[in-house]
């Protein structure tokens, strides 16, 4: 099932990404735009554009389009940023899930394996627990408090 304030929240957070790499591409561009078309312009061959208009309003739109190029140059790359953070994200929820799941399993299979080991010691011992010589889950004891520990042989006579 989808979690739409999940997804409302995510769609948001890579909206604020692109724009924010947006505006600074804008300000990146409008910082370097002037330079880079001086840097630029002796290799375009503006001379060879016919009619005069045409090339005016060429080498006026020159340093506007370097402009929406950084522009778009960085809300790609901030796109591409959410696209990974997404995916980071993605994997850490898959990998608490995960990790819970198995935390789950463990505890089951310690209980299980805690009452396998009560089991063999009822074995052991001869059957005492079902007898009502001893209570469940404890060990024979001696007077003075120590564990009582016995052969086969001796459980068997029990």
């Amino acid at each position: 099932m989808v979690n739409w304030g999940r997804a409302y929240v995510t769609a948001a957070r890579v909206a604020f990404l692109v724009i924010s790499w947006a505006l600074l591409g804008f300000l990146v561009g409008f910082l370097l735009a002037d330079p880079l078309a001086s840097l630029l312009e002796p290799f375009i061959p503006f001379p060879l554009i016919q009619p005069p208009e045409v090339r005016a309003v060429a080498e006026w739109m020159f340093r506007p389009v370097l402009l929406i190029s950084f522009v778009f140059l960085f809300a790609l790359v901030g796109g591409l940023g959410a696209l990974v953070k997404l995916t980071v994200d993605l994997s850490e929820s898959i990998l608490k899930e995960e990790e819970e799941r198995l935390v789950v399993e463990v505890l089951a299979l310690s209980r299980s394996v805690r009452r396998l080991e009560e089991e063999v010691y009822r074995i052991r011992v001869g059957g005492g627990e079902a007898r009502g010589l001893i209570p469940p889950g404890q060990p024979p004891q001696e007077e003075s408090g120590r564990p009582v520990v016995r052969s086969d042989e001796e459980s068997q006579e029990l």
